[in-house]
């Protein structure tokens, strides 16, 4: 097999042992006593496969594995660690620093030839897909190590930059003005944009942050636009989401530059990158740049793009953890502990503008005796198409909610009596005309609806309650599947 190994022992006796094995396999053996000139001889013969001692003086295996696989040119290189060390940490740290396998030093020789072999063979379908390595002059060798030195050092700082960022999730303002700092100082760009899909928040924003320019609102709405495009190329189920947009103001903006942006065209770059995280959206990154060519192959972009996936996951996990908390799991409505909360606040700010609010009782007919005619898993679809109905009739601004047992309840901000009662016809004649289906039989549901408005003299939430509720019994009391309004006065 024409295949050249490079062996790293710092014991004589070792590494003669080792390249004797291996040339007896019919491998070309290239020798090095100690890290560093392992790592030159990387360079200046380009080897098929390392193996190597971890414990080393100056670079140990670890740091020679770490700065092999940090260079794109050498990355695709298998590495062997030959250790005499047996606890799991340090397996652990070989993992992380890149390694391709391990191998017990008084292991049995036939073992490592093999692990050689297996490694080859896959090495030689990754390396169609990598560059290759190329090799260097001294001169070369000591910029390359400095190169990749500094290249981890930016890495391992980046990633602690990041760590800290995590700390600020829950902080909006906060948050935000870091994560903008931080991209600012990092990435080359004159508009940047985030959007984080916090699962618990029903308006969906994307915060742009502009640098060393001016960005018409024209232009700012077109970039909005375009990102939610790329999101909804990803997924359709996207599509749902109606994006709003905000200005940050980054502390990177240098005053004595500005360059007035109107036109789409003047972007040169481009980068829209929706972040998902186990199939589900978390986030985008957007990026735009007057100058072209500014994210080709950028290795720092994709530090910092795993990161941001890293952060946005954190809060994304938090989002989700808050929904649930105010969810009816059956109906994914909201529930109603959470349904009392929204109606404090807006009952509040009706008081305190003399805004229109509506709020209506929903109670579905007879679903006692559905139940015991057709089971309890039949009566939970029906409640379940019937909140899916519920919310496809009414406006995001609109909060629906299941109360308790079969009633659901909505909260209507800026709108009258005379509003409201259109959208909940619509959704009683919906709700009457739905197949609802049996055991292949045709099940008739209906709903009764109290609708009331609040009429700044009850003092609390509790009376505006209980009018909507005195309205749905009197919508029971005339032969349910109806309409009754609360009127005051």
């Amino acid at each position: 097999m024409d295949k050249k190994i490079l062996v790293i022992d710092d014991s004589k006796t070792q590494l003669l042992t080792t390249k004797m094995k291996l040339e007896k396999n019919g491998f070309e053996v290239v020798c090095a006593e100690n890290g560093m000139d392992g790592m030159k001889k990387v360079y200046e013969t380009c080897p098929d496969l390392v193996l190597s001692d971890i414990i080393m003086p100056n670079i140990n295996g670890y740091h020679l594995c770490r700065l092999l696989k940090q260079d794109e040119k050498t990355s695709h290189i298998p590495i062997i660690l030959l250790t005499v060390l047996d606890k799991k940490i340090d397996r652990f740290w070989g993992i992380r620093a890149g390694a391709d396998g391990f191998f017990n030093k008084d292991g049995n020789s036939e073992e490592l030839i093999q692990k050689i072999y297996d490694l080859l063979e896959k090495a030689e379908e990754d390396k169609r897909f990598s560059p290759a390595c190329q090799i260097m002059d001294d001169y070369d060798f000591n910029t390359k190590i400095t190169e990749i030195l500094d290249e981890s050092l930016v890495e391992s700082t980046l990633i602690n930059e990041f760590r800290d960022l995590a700390e600020f999730v829950l902080e909006e303002k906060i948050f935000n003005n870091r994560l903008f700092e931080l991209l600012s100082s990092i990435l080359d760009y004159n508009l940047a944009g985030v959007f984080y899909n916090d699962s618990d928040k029903k308006d969906k924003v994307i915060y742009f942050s502009q640098n060393e320019c001016e960005v018409s609102s024209d232009i700012i709405s077109q970039t909005r636009d375009l990102i939610h495009t790329h999101i909804t190329d990803r997924n359709l189920a996207y599509s749902q989401y109606k994006l709003d947009y905000k200005i940050l103001e980054s502390s990177a903006n240098i005053k004595s530059f500005r360059q007035n942006i109107d036109d789409m065209n003047q972007f040169k770059s481009e980068l829209i990158i929706p972040i998902e995280n186990e199939g589900k959206l978390i986030g985008a990154l957007a990026l735009f740049h007057v100058l072209p060519n500014k994210y080709n192959n950028s290795k720092i972009l994709h530090i910092v793009l795993s990161e941001l996936k890293m952060v946005l996951k954190i809060r994304w996990l938090y989002s989700e953890t808050k929904l649930l908390s105010i969810i009816d799991p059956l109906t994914t409505l909201y529930n109603r502990r959470y349904f009392q909360q929204v109606l404090e606040k807006e009952f509040s700010r009706s008081n305190r503008y003399a805004s229109p609010l509506s709020i209506a009782m929903v109670d579905i007919d007879n679903f006692k005796k559905l139940n015991d005619s057709y089971g309890h898993l039949f009566g939970d679809e029906i409640l379940q198409t019937i909140s899916k109905l519920f919310l496809d009739s009414f406006r995001k601004t609109d909060y629906v909610a299941r109360y308790g047992g079969e009633e659901l309840v909505a909260v209507l901000p800026e709108t009258t009596l005379e509003q409201a009662i259109i959208p909940f016809e619509r959704l009683r004649n919906k709700i009457q005309n739905y197949a609802f289906v049996y055991d292949e039989k045709r099940i008739n549901v209906t709903v009764s609806i109290g609708i009331a408005q609040n009429n700044f003299d009850m003092l609390t939430t509790d009376n505006f309650i209980k009018q909507a509720d005195e309205a749905l019994y009197i919508a029971k009391e005339k032969g349910k599947n109806r309409i009754e309004l609360a009127f005051s006065g």
